[in-house]
């Protein structure tokens, strides 16, 4: 289990409460995509109680980072990383899809899962899937610091770098 102390967290640990998101992409200049379906047979999110369930996300277009390809290969990490961030916009935008653009419905990100298209060589699936962790810290504050699991897989639909699912808690 990989961890950080707050110490180490993208601002120094520092946030104690939940950022304003919609502020916060507007800063960031994030602007999310509004018309996301299903590529194949299933819906992009479903709710469950006060639990969110967003299907795999691959990375937002034009969010930067490569749009095909496999770690270890033919993109980089660096490259990876940004793959990664560009599949939490979809994730987030989803999620405001999802809660009918009220983000203040949100409680916490509680799960996030990430598969990483990678060569059978390549072991730093953690360290792609923080590109996308970072953002929803920057986004959310704490309640966008997820439990989380990064697996590497030999192949993603369409040849995507980076997919991305979550589990969010939502506000009674």
């Amino acid at each position: 289990m990989i961890s950080r102390a707050d110490d180490e967290l993208p601002d120094g640990g520092r946030t104690a409460e939940a950022r304003c998101p919609d502020r916060r992409l507007s800063e960031l200049g994030i602007l999310l995509p509004t018309d996301m379906p299903a590529r194949a047979v299933y819906v992009p999110y479903r709710i469950h109680d006060h639990t969110l369930y967003i299907s795999g996300q691959g990375p937002a277009e034009n969010a930067g980072g490569p749009a095909v390809g496999r770690l270890g290969a033919d993109v980089s990490l660096a490259e990876g990383r940004l793959a990664a961030r560009a599949a939490a916009i979809s994730l987030i935008a989803q999620a405001r899809i999802a809660c009918q653009g009220d983000f203040g419905r949100i409680a916490c990100w509680l799960k996030l899962t990430g598969f990483v298209n990678a060569t059978p060589g390549f072991n730093e699936h953690p360290l792609v899937v923080d590109g996308a962790t970072e953002l929803l810290f920057e986004i959310f504050g704490e309640p966008g610091l997820p439990a989380r699991s990064a697996v590497g897989v030999s192949s993603l639909p369409f040849g995507i770098p980076v997919e991305l699912e979550a589990i969010i808690a939502l506000k009674g």
